[in-house]
């Protein structure tokens, strides 16, 4: 492949084919166009203008990982109310800087149900005919939706959520007792 020196704003690692000769011919370009400046005593000037910013928040150590446990629950209570009580759960954020961002919107992701608003059971689960929703100050939270957006005050912050298990329409039957566990991953978005 040959290289051509060119002068062009381009990223190392592009993906196009030119993208490893760009890197080769900067110096190159630099031994090309030193003698003209030198030679024409031209005053170039380049400005660059950036901002280095930081997380607005940091998630307090410990809330990687947040277990909701449901305990037992009672099969005929499920199938006579559709789904249990929520179980509320916390995310807490710490250093929170509502100059850099003055807003955050939660996003769970996983897995979704045959109910496409609900997260599924972890395949390895005994217990079949449910699903796992979620909620945001009382409202159901789509599983893959952003959450509604929630303004963030100076210093700690305190995100309300809460968890249910849901019976599935295709349950109405009856449920598969049985052990069951799902997983869902979280994303802080700030605005």
């Amino acid at each position: 492949m040959m290289c051509i020196p060119y002068i062009a704003l381009q990223a190392a690692n592009s993906g196009n084919r030119w993208g490893k000769c760009w890197i080769a011919t900067l110096p190159l370009l630099t031994l090309f166009l030193a003698p003209l400046a030198q030679a024409g005593k031209d005053e170039l000037m380049m400005t660059i203008t950036a901002e280095v910013v930081g997380q607005p928040c940091s998630l307090r150590p410990g809330d990687e990982i947040i277990p909701v446990d449901f305990g037992n629950i009672i099969n005929k209570e499920l199938l006579r109310d559709g789904r249990t009580q929520s179980k509320p759960f916390q995310l807490h954020l710490e250093q929170c800087d509502p100059t850099i961002a003055d807003s955050v919107k939660v996003t769970f992701s996983g897995v979704q149900s045959e109910d496409a608003t609900l997260l599924a059971l972890s395949g390895d689960s005994k217990a079949k005919g449910i699903a796992i929703g979620l909620e945001q100050g009382g409202q159901a939270l789509p599983i893959n939706k952003p959450s509604r957006a929630l303004t963030l005050a100076d210093g700690p912050n305190v995100l309300d959520f809460a968890a249910y298990v849901q019976l599935l329409p295709s349950a109405q039957a009856g449920v598969t007792p049985g052990a069951f566990n799902a997983t869902a991953n979280f994303t802080l978005d700030y605005d």
